[in-house]
């Protein structure tokens, strides 16, 4: 069971030394192993060698993106007119876009488990 960091100000009569110490306390639901005193809960998925590379990356992608806004002005105030409908309905097409690994992972691993499924009662009922 994990346990994390409480700052210690219980009732009088607990087997505390004195108010305001720290102590270890249980906490349920938490995946043993997991440091609930790391900043970052994903640092198993997200080694801390790799923060420079995935930190660069979302920059330089940042960046891509920063520079598309003069042409979308542009294309607004020039042949737009004005009326950023088009471009509005350009850039929410590009945000749903997002929306498709997520869930390609979701119905790949109801895919997967579907099979794993038949595959367990295949080899129950042989």
């Amino acid at each position: 069971m994990a346990s994390r960091l409480s700052f210690g100000l219980g009732p009088a009569g607990s087997r505390e030394e004195r108010p305001g110490t720290l102590r270890q306390v249980p906490t349920p639901g938490l995946a043993p192993g997991w440091d609930p005193s790391s900043a970052v809960p994903g640092d198993v998925t997200f080694p801390s060698s790799h923060f420079g590379k995935l930190y660069g990356l979302a920059m330089s992608l940042s960046a891509s993106f920063s520079l598309l806004q003069y042409p979308c002005f542009a294309l607004v105030n020039g042949a737009l007119g004005g009326d950023p409908l088009y471009v509005n309905i350009g850039l929410t097409l590009l945000s749903l876009l997002a929306f498709i690994h997520p869930l390609y992972v979701y119905f790949h691993c109801r895919k997967v488990a579907s099979q794993r499924d038949k595959s367990k009662t295949i080899t129950f009922s042989s």
